[in-house]
């Protein structure tokens, strides 16, 4: 049996990888995190135009390792390109009865495919004022520079939708890059 005793190890280039303080706690280097990272929410309701995509304002940051999330957005930093596990949640309503709520994800400006929730009652109609929670996650693969957004939808004849932060009912969004992705 070998032992091979260190207390850095880097690449080739000279960048640490791994470092150990002597009593068996290992720090990386950013090797292995799942950095860039965020974390923000809406602490308060959003009120928008029904059958309008609207962009949600998201008034409180939580988490951002790489100083990436600003004006709602989570743009990849230069050199984090990669994939990333992006997930939504939240509540939508509408003060009078509402066909269908939706919550989706838009990069670069665009509506994507792959990350959406919605909440379609075909015959039926929600409740007016009633909101419900929805939810998505999902792997996206971005590039430095693309950003990433949370979009509403309420399709009624009527009524005042809005995305609901206060009152418990956050608009939660979140994200990391997956590492060796």
């Amino acid at each position: 049996m070998s032992i091979l005793k260190t207390n850095q190890i880097t690449d080739l280039g000279g960048n640490e990888l791994l470092t150990s303080n002597g009593s068996g706690v290992i720090s990386s280097g950013g090797a292995i995190t799942n950095t860039p990272a965020f974390m923000a929410k809406s602490t308060s309701d959003q009120t928008f135009s029904l059958g309008a995509y609207t962009k949600a304002t998201l008034d409180t940051v939580e988490l951002d390792t790489h100083s990436a999330f600003a004006d709602s957005r989570f743009t990849v930093p230069t050199g984090q390109g990669g994939k990333y596990s992006i997930s939504i949640d939240g509540s939508l309503q509408n003060s009078a009865a509402a066909r269908e709520k939706w919550l989706l994800i838009y990069i670069n400006g665009s509506q994507s495919e792959t990350l959406e929730s919605r909440i379609r009652l075909s015959d039926n109609y929600f409740n007016g004022g009633s909101s419900f929670r929805t939810s998505a996650t999902g792997v996206v693969n971005l590039s430095a520079g693309d950003y990433v957004e949370i979009y509403g939808l309420v399709n009624a004849s009527s009524g005042t939708p809005q995305f609901n932060g206060g009152g418990g009912g956050q608009l939660n969004f979140a994200g990391y890059k997956i590492i060796g992705a």
